[in-house]
Parts: C-alpha cells; sequence; structure tokens
C-alpha cells in the first residue's frame, strides 16, 4: 500500500550566508548606488550646460540682428563717403553738373530729342538721341562744337531706322567736358 504522509512538510533550511558573500553584495549595491549618483549628476550638469547654451543661441540670435543693422549701416556710410568723394571731385575740377545740363538744354534743336546721356570722371560725355532729319543731327553737333562747355564733339554713327511709322535717325556723339566753360 502506498504511504500517504498527511504532516506538513518542513521547508527546507536556508543555508546561512556567509560575510564573504554578505560583504560582497553590500560592496556591489554601494558601487551601483554611487554609479547611479555619479550618472544623476553628470546629467544634471549636462542639462544646465544645455539650458546655458540655448540662452546663449538666444543672445547670439538677438546680436546677429544687430550685427546685420550694423552691417548695412556700415555699407550705407561707404556708399554716402563715396558719393562725397565724388562730389568733392566734381567741385575741385569745376565740373558742376548744372551749368552742364543748362548749356545742354540751350544747345540741343527742338526738332531732336536726347535718349541717354553719360559722363564719367574723367570729363568724357557721351550722348544719344534721335531725329526726324539728318540736318538737325548735324546742327546739334555744330551747336556743341561752339558751346564753351564741351570741346572735342564727334558725331560718331547717324543711322536711319524706324519708330511705328515715322522714319527717325538715330545718332551717338561724343564729346570732352571743357573744366574751365562747364565752372561758370
Amino acid at each position: 500500500m502506498p504511504r500517504i504522509n498527511l504532516l506538513p512538510e518542513r521547508e527546507a533550511r536556508k543555508a546561512p550566508v556567509s560575510p564573504k558573500r554578505l560583504f560582497f553584495i553590500i560592496v556591489v549595491e554601494v558601487v551601483v548606488v554611487a554609479a547611479l549618483a555619479v550618472y544623476l549628476s553628470k546629467l544634471f550638469t549636462i542639462r544646465q550646460m544645455e539650458a546655458e547654451l540655448a540662452q546663449v543661441r538666444a543672445q547670439i540670435a538677438a546680436m546677429q540682428q544687430d550685427l546685420d543693422i550694423l552691417n548695412q549701416v556700415q555699407a550705407r556710410t561707404r556708399d554716402i563717403r563715396a558719393l562725397e568723394d565724388e562730389i568733392r571731385s566734381i567741385q575741385a575740377e569745376n565740373r558742376a553738373p548744372a551749368p552742364v545740363l543748362r548749356e545742354l538744354r540751350a544747345v540741343v534743336p527742338q526738332d531732336v530729342w536726347l535718349e541717354s546721356f553719360s559722363a564719367d570722371p574723367k570729363g568724357s560725355i557721351s550722348l544719344g538721341g534721335a531725329t526726324f532729319s539728318m540736318e538737325s543731327a548735324a546742327r546739334l553737333s555744330l551747336q556743341l562744337e561752339r558751346s564753351p562747355v564741351f570741346s572735342d564733339v564727334k558725331l560718331s554713327s547717324v543711322t536711319l531706322g524706324s519708330r511705328g511709322e515715322s522714319q527717325v535717325y538715330t545718332f551717338n556723339i561724343g564729346c570732352a567736358l571743357d573744366a574751365v566753360g562747364a565752372g561758370r
């Protein structure tokens, strides 16, 4: 017959933990806690640095706007100084634009219209225009030659063309600015 045990089983006795093993477990726990503390302090430091970095980036962005404005002001200042230098050179060479334009208005015949005018700092002037007759272009050239403001007048080209239904002569005249006549 089989045996049946109705008594509760006894719990097996746990083996006692040796002091070396207990010491090892405590040391491991202390090392883990220390590593966790170091990790958390480094994480806190990194978070602080990230916050400071965000502040510095915001300050740099604000300063960049100021630098852009400063660069624009400096560029504008250079442009103004260049204009001042050009005005001084015109005044020094006695080549004021108003007398030149007044004289040009006086010598251009009524049947001629100017389409381009350019002058370089050395006093060279180039005129371009159109008229209904070649004689008008020649008359303008002669009047410029007679003027005390202009010298070395050269009628460089006269070309017949059409604009709409009209036949027109386009011309180019090159001349120099006479500094003595221009400053009156």
